[in-house]
């Protein structure tokens, strides 16, 4: 994609002739799935959608497979660390983006990015027992240099942390990585190793997969659902 974040017709053709030669293609990516929207159906992606780095894989159809949540614990240390360095928490909880303060550094540009815009609430309360990654955001990059340090001792192996972009700390589960992720996507697919099976075995699998409803577990569930209820009482 380009600095701008749009699909270019030769990445287009490129992953067409990949199709061609029986080679299937997949999205591993730290945005969330629902923000891969608009790759999905250019690129004709019929495998799992990686979403998180890992931290959740669904179908096309962003029905969950299989997922990695950070833990209550180290989620809410997380957050006590952003805010004690002074950047800005985001929290990306099933669907949704939650964030504080709509007009944060970086806001803007995430929308642009992910093609949705943040839930604002004040208090991440329930969101944190099932955060899929937590970013912390700031235009002073020094000081997320330092959050970063302080944080990979502080979390040791209860967290991924990962500088995506000098304005972003990405946090999420240990096993939330590319690495990893690659490889539970091909055994969720059922790849085998042979590359025309596994490939025609994923189509059937998921051949009606765009028409599906999203589906989330519970725990998601009332996370987007205590976060909508907290902005229709007026925060904005």
């Amino acid at each position: 994609m380009t600095g701008d974040k749009i699909l270019t017709a030769p990445t287009q053709a490129a992953v067409a002739r990949l199709r061609q030669q029986g080679i299937a293609f997949a999205i591993i990516s730290s945005r969330p799935p629902r923000g891969l929207r608009m790759l999905i159906d250019p690129l004709e992606i019929i495998t799992p959608v990686v979403g998180f780095n890992g931290g959740l894989v669904t179908t096309p159809g962003f029905s969950p497979l299989t997922q990695h949540l950070m833990s209550s614990a180290a989620a809410r240390q997380t957050v006590e660390m952003i805010d004690a360095h002074g950047a800005q928490a985001w929290i990306f909880c099933g669907e949704d983006w939650l964030a504080r303060d709509p007009a944060g550094p970086y806001v803007g540009l995430e929308q642009h990015t992910i093609g949705y815009q943040p839930i604002i609430i004040e208090d991440f309360g329930r969101a944190l027992d099932a955060a899929a990654k937590i970013v912390a955001v700031s235009d002073d990059f020094d000081l997320l240099a330092r959050l970063e340090r302080h944080a990979r001792a502080a979390l040791a192996e209860r967290a991924t942390i990962a500088r995506s972009q000098p304005y972003y700390v990405d946090f999420t589960h240990p096993l939330a990585n590319k690495g990893v992720a690659l490889s539970e996507a091909r055994e969720v697919a059922g790849h085998p190793g042979d590359r025309d099976r596994g490939h025609r075995r994923w189509r059937k699998r998921h051949r009606d997969v765009r028409a599906q409803r999203p589906l989330h577990r519970d725990g998601q569930r009332e996370c987007g659902g205590a976060a909508r209820g907290g902005f229709r009482d007026g925060l904005q």
